[in-house]
């Protein structure tokens, strides 16, 4: 068992397993640390790195808390809410345990008060661009916390699975565009990721079929009693089924427990009550 200690990383209230081809973060509870990171991340994870370094007054910290309450707020069905929530706490997590992953979306769609259209996150490693798709949700009906997450995680694959091999280009034209916002002032960066980017839109549209050139992360947030965890033999188990799929690239498992999603949808309400 690898559990991650690196002095930079909250150990307080996380466990994180790090496995050949999976990754296990089990939120024990929602401790300051956690909290902090949010801080810490949130304008990055929201508006992209280059907003995030060059603050203005509609995308400080203030108001882009209130930009994400509104958006969940607004969203009156509680499953996508869940979703918005687990894809926001990916988001945070991947800040800062997998920080060799450069993160090229941010979180806000360009268009509407929404999360983005297209990839959740479209991330960038040694000049190669990774996909992750996020699922996120509490305990199925008569399921197990291991039988909902591997639902999950299953759902994830087929999502994705599906979207890259439809010759979708408008999937591609908006990592494009959220890589631009996200590193506006890297002109070097920028067109170094846009060059990758454009080439996946000209094999795709050469191409639709573009599953087995695309790495992945397929990731699964279950919001359940963190009591009751699911078993790291479960995610092992599935990471080999799906690997012996062959429908990607490479492929990397990530599932996530967190008791339940409230406490971060009420820790961000809070925190925009301080700001006022």
């Amino acid at each position: 068992l690898n559990i991650r200690t690196e002095k930079n990383f909250p150990k307080e209230g996380i466990e994180f397993i790090d496995k050949q081809g999976y990754y296990i973060c089990y939120v024990n509870h929602f401790s300051d640390e956690l909290k902090d990171l949010i801080r810490k991340n949130l304008c990055i994870i929201c508006n992209g790195k280059s907003a995030a370094e060059n603050p203005k007054e509609y995308n400080n910290y203030r108001n882009t808390l209130f930009q994400l309450n509104e958006r969940i707020k607004n969203k009156g069905d509680s499953t996508l809410k869940i979703g918005m929530v687990g894809e926001l706490l990916v988001h945070t997590i991947f800040s800062n345990y997998f920080q060799d992953y450069q993160s090229l979306s941010p979180f806000f769609n360009l268009e509407e008060n929404n999360i983005k259209k297209g990839f959740d996150l479209v991330l960038l490693k040694n000049n190669e661009i990774w996909i992750n798709e996020v699922k996120a949700g509490n305990i199925h009906q008569n399921k197990t916390q291991d039988e909902t997450i591997v639902e999950l995680l299953n759902t994830s694959k087929l999502d994705l699975n599906g979207r890259l091999n439809n010759g979708n280009l408008t999937l591609w034209l908006n990592a494009i565009n959220h890589a631009k916002i996200a590193l506006d002032r890297y002109n070097d960066e920028k067109e170094v990721v846009e060059n990758i980017l454009g080439k996946a839109y000209t094999d795709t549209q050469a191409n639709s079929l573009q599953g087995k050139n695309t790495n992945v992360f397929l990731t699964g947030v279950l919001f359940h009693n963190i009591e009751n965890k699911f078993l790291e033999a479960s995610i092992c188990e599935k990471k080999e089924s799906i690997e012996s799929e062959s429908l990607f690239k490479n492929v990397i498992v990530f599932a996530l427990q967190k008791s339940c999603c409230n406490t971060i949808i009420d820790f961000l309400i809070k925190e925009a009550e301080c700001e006022n």
